[in-house]
């Protein structure tokens, strides 16, 4: 393999793993947004 070719091999990796973290930090936003949700409703109920 040539030097850009191995460069190339590379950054598809480190891409294909910024993806995969990135889809991580998406579901644990999404998550902490339903979290929320639910605080903001037990709030709103009357004492």
């Amino acid at each position: 393999m040539d030097e850009v070719t191995q460069a190339v091999e590379n950054l598809k990796k480190e891409w294909s793993q910024a993806v995969a973290q990135l889809e991580v930090c998406s579901a644990a936003i999404e998550s902490c947004g339903k979290m929320g949700k639910g605080t903001e409703e037990a709030m709103s109920l009357p004492g």
